[in-house]
């Protein structure tokens, strides 16, 4: 793996600012990273579980429920490479 992309994932792997629940954006962009970095670079990943939860919140007004859901994975490196680790 070319230093170039490394740096460039270690740049896009943080939380989006604008979201209050960090872990769950957090963990579904890991997802989509790894994926995408298994397209490009040939990195053998396998994931391992998928766990969510589902939160009933009120919005600002209380008038309206919303449902939140948090989504953790965990992923194995089948190559030992430690650029997706959640």
């Amino acid at each position: 793996m070319s230093a170039h992309l490394s740096k460039t994932i270690k740049n896009k792997t943080e939380p989006q600012r604008h979201c209050k629940y960090h872990e769950m954006c957090q963990s579904t962009f890991w997802v989509y990273q790894c994926l995408v970095l298994r397209e490009r670079s040939g990195i053998s990943l396998r994931i391992k579980s998928v766990q969510y939860y589902i939160h009933n919140i009120k919005t600002l007004n209380n008038d309206e429920e919303k449902q939140i859901i948090r989504i953790r994975v965990d992923i194995q490196h089948l190559n030992k490479q430690e650029y997706c680790k959640n």
